[in-house]
């Protein structure tokens, strides 16, 4: 009973810091792009994309102690030894985020496209880090704190962007900054909070080297799984950027935020599943694996009926758009394998320990990815034409494919 009622705490935070969440979201994608012309919105969403791939540079450290610890109370980590990795992780990040500065510096992309990689190096850092430390606090069930960090990064932000629309400021790079002094607080936070494992001490390099290696080691796979099942829609986008220009991949970019409003609820509830899951017998873990199937198969598709008044309202606000609420049309089914995938499945992998399988399936999938992009760029060569046609091989191939291949082995293993 106990566990029943943390498990109802931690949702309860985990859906008030989405909600937060959702209405920054609101903002960032409904009323953005009226203060926004095409070129500053398209460089916004540009930022945005290139940070969704900055989790692949701690290459599995974070996710490899998500795994080791997941279930274990605070009270009972070596709080020494997760201090030293994170001091670690900093380290080589650091590396990392210098090289990435260099090398734009002396590419010569553009004004605007040099300071779009200059600022994701230094969000990498930020993100990462907090990233870490939340990662420590989800696997001692402390949602609470983790949830907390991100209303702080949230609500920071939000007040910051309502200063910017009373003033009516349009330049994109501002928000950007303001973007990264809400993570820098979230950190900060995070640090605070976690003050015993930053701040525990110091061991030896060759003991902490090894245990981040073995972190790196555990968690790699999940990391690039995550990364390749990202580039599975990812991937038009960069096509997109590389051939058609920033104005183009704003308006695609619009039309895929509004689709992931929906996801971003289901990935608050598998947060909160996981260090459950791990702390449960496996007859339960079977009996909740059922039902979140069911439930699931009778929530997703109510996404659908939203569907029609929501493009009617937004063609009026934004009509500037009105190509990209199309797209929308093509991009809720995906809402249906996307929302099983990362409640179900994937958070049941990580239960199970079989990040290897997700790994496979999805580069398999993002392989076919890749092919379905190079055939469509060189045969339709419109973004409308290319966009529509992906979407609807993403959707019929790839998401359909990969979510029976994951369930058909989930319920293998529960049965066993």
């Amino acid at each position: 009973m106990k566990q029943e009622r943390r498990i109802l705490r931690n949702i309860i935070y985990a859906f008030a810091a989405q909600g937060i969440s959702l209405l920054l979201s609101i903002l960032t994608s409904l009323i953005l792009p009226k203060f926004f012309d095409k070129a500053n919105y398209g460089y916004w969403s540009l930022f945005l994309f290139y940070t969704g791939y900055t989790g692949f540079f701690h290459f599995g450290l974070n996710d490899g102690v998500y795994l080791k610890i997941g279930g274990t109370e605070y009270e009972d980590m070596d709080k020494k030894l997760l201090g030293g990795q994170f001091w670690f992780g900093a380290l080589f990040q650091s590396v990392i985020a210098i090289g990435i500065v260099l090398w734009t510096v002396l590419s010569g992309n553009g004004v605007d496209t040099e300071f779009v990689f200059i600022m994701t190096a230094v969000y990498m850092l930020l993100y990462n880090l907090t990233l870490y430390l939340r990662c420590v606090f989800q696997a001692a069930n402390e949602t609470r704190l983790y949830s907390l960090s991100v209303m702080i990064d949230k609500i920071v932000f939000m007040v910051s962007i309502l200063a910017l629309f009373i003033v009516k400021s349009s330049d994109y790079k501002t928000y950007v900054w303001l973007y990264m002094s809400a993570k820098l607080c979230a950190m900060l936070y995070c640090v605070y909070k976690g003050r015993e494992i930053v701040f525990a001490g110091r061991m030896a390099f060759g003991t902490v080297a090894r245990e981040a290696l073995d972190s790196i080691r555990i968690g790699i796979n999940l990391t690039i799984a995550n990364i390749a099942g990202n580039l599975i829609l990812g991937g038009g986008r960069f096509i997109i950027d590389r051939y058609w220009g920033i104005e183009d991949f704003g308006e695609v970019s619009f039309s895929l935020t509004l689709t992931n409003f929906f996801l971003l609820f289901v990935s608050q509830i598998s947060m909160v599943l996981f260090p459950a899951l791990r702390q449960i017998d496996e007859k339960r873990q079977k009996s909740l694996f059922e039902m979140s199937k069911h439930v699931l198969n009778v929530m997703l598709p109510i996404v659908f009926l939203v569907y029609i008044p929501a493009k009617e309202i937004l063609k009026l606000w934004l009509p500037q758009y009105e190509t990209s609420l199309a797209y929308m049309a093509i991009l809720l089914p995906m809402c249906i394998f996307d929302g099983k995938m990362n409640l179900v499945c994937a958070t049941y992998f990580k239960v199970l320990r079989k990040e290897r399988f997700l790994l496979y399936v999805n580069i398999f999938s993002m392989a076919l990815s890749v092919v379905a992009l190079s055939n469509m760029y060189h045969i339709l060569r419109t973004v409308p034409m290319m966009i529509c046609g992906y979407i609807l091989w993403n959707i019929i191939h790839l998401r359909r494919r990969r979510t029976l291949m994951i369930d058909k082995m989930l319920l293998y293993r529960m049965h066993c």
